[in-house]
């Protein structure tokens, strides 16, 4: 079933990541509220998508990080009889990467450099701040550079509490100092805390290594928090992912739009061709037809 959005753009947009998938419906540019369901869960998040899409009959376009999950999550909408395309095979024409040969970028940062490109003309560096935490730098022509991966906080307060015999399990949150006074507050500051300091340092550290200034834009699901503390961040854009997926899939209309008119063009160029091929022979027919006559 071939996947198309109207002229309007309408269509449901899914972000699979390792953790969440996160969706939201968008019409003529704008988004509804965004949700998340459990990655772990995809056939429950295809229900929620079903639901989503079939109010409008929506085609749904995914981006993923988490193959397996996505293959679920695209079976299960397919069975609901619903439009679904996966967006990643678009993203090689749309986003020019400057990476070491053989080296590929995940969905979600190719995403996020698609999206970032429509609102910045002087580059930027994105920081998703998701299960992992991604610095990636876009240059001013939209080119994706590469950038820095490092564990997101609650990977990391996760694999304390896993790894350690004492340490509990906790919630992120920001301590009020980075003297922490109870074990609960010791862990948060060195994990949260000492991760808006980490990307403090590495935006510091793309600023020096870059021809441009870029601005730095924040997503993901931890965006918000951790944003309070990373003064470096110009802007956060929940959203930014799937803005990325609206952009693909409105690329990919346009080009197919555009193959077409260039095939409907040369359908209509054809007659042309043929008539004068036809003017060409009458031409010959006559000139033949004057020397028969000649004496």
């Amino acid at each position: 079933m071939e996947t198309t959005i109207d002229r309007s753009g309408a269509l449901v947009a899914a972000d699979v990541g390792n953790t969440p998938i996160a969706f939201a419906r968008c019409r003529r540019g704008g988004w509804g509220s965004g949700r998340r369901h459990e990655a772990s869960d995809p056939v429950g998040a295809a229900r929620a998508i079903a639901a989503l899409a079939r109010s409008g009959n929506l085609p749904v376009f995914f981006g993923s990080v988490r193959p397996g999950a996505s293959r679920r999550m695209a079976q299960a909408l397919r069975r609901a009889g619903l439009r679904v395309r996966d967006i990643r095979p678009a993203l090689a024409r749309l986003v020019p990467c400057r990476l070491r040969p053989g080296s590929r970028a995940g969905t979600d940062r190719l995403l996020n450099a698609l999206a970032v490109k429509a609102r910045s003309r002087r580059g930027a560096v994105v920081v998703d701040f998701g299960t992992a935490v991604t610095l990636d730098v876009v240059s001013p022509e939209g080119v994706f550079l590469g950038g820095a991966i490092a564990p997101g906080i609650r990977l990391s307060l996760a694999s304390l509490a896993e790894r350690t015999a004492l340490l509990p399990r906790l919630s992120p949150g920001i301590p009020r100092r980075v003297l922490g006074r109870s074990t609960a507050d010791a862990m948060r500051s060195g994990v949260v805390r000492g991760l808006a300091a980490a990307v403090e340092g590495l935006v510091k550290g793309l600023r020096r290594e870059l021809p441009f200034r870029p601005m730095v834009l924040s997503t993901g699901g931890d965006a918000q928090l951790l944003s309070r503390i990373c003064p470096s961040i110009e802007q956060v854009v929940p959203i930014l992912t799937l803005e990325g997926i609206r952009i693909a899939a409105t690329c990919r209309r346009t080009s197919s739009s555009g193959r077409g008119s260039r095939a409907g063009a040369r359908t209509s160029r054809a007659p042309g061709r043929a008539s004068r091929s036809g003017r060409g022979a009458r031409s010959r027919s006559r000139r033949s037809s004057s020397l028969s006559r000649s004496p």
